[in-house]
């Protein structure tokens, strides 16, 4: 199973990312590689609906960890085949293979396929 992280909302019986949890409307988003829902208009690379709060039945934000190739990261975004990562320290493991960016830390995407030891944490929002 592919794991989640991020910002979610269950409407219409599928659970979908979206952009704010706290927002007074929702925007729904689905890849654009799915075929376009009804409703559902393209933006910025997203199939996108904006909806109010009480027409989604659930809105949970996900926290990730994970072990990838020895090192803890935790997870801040899922697509079906990949990860965005940010290493938080400690581990054995190929620490070069993530890039550093601006305040020292290293982040980046890695195959989901990768990700070891994966631990999610749901928060309810509504």
């Amino acid at each position: 199973m592919t794991p989640r992280a991020g910002h979610y909302a269950e409407f219409d019986g599928r659970v979908l990312s979206i952009v704010n949890p706290s927002s007074p409307r929702i925007r729904l988003l689905l890849p654009k590689s799915d075929p376009q829902p009804p409703g559902f208009e393209p933006y910025r690379g997203w199939w996108t609906r904006l909806v109010g709060r009480d027409e989604v039945t659930r809105i949970f934000t996900v926290e990730t960890t994970a072990v990838w190739r020895g090192l803890p990261v935790l997870v801040s975004a899922v697509d079906s085949s990949s990860a965005y990562v940010r290493y938080f320290g400690g581990g054995d493991g190929p620490v070069d293979e993530l890039p550093m960016v601006q305040g020292g830390d290293r982040e980046g995407s890695v195959p989901v396929a990768e990700l070891t030891t994966v631990v999610e944490i749901y928060h309810e929002h509504r």
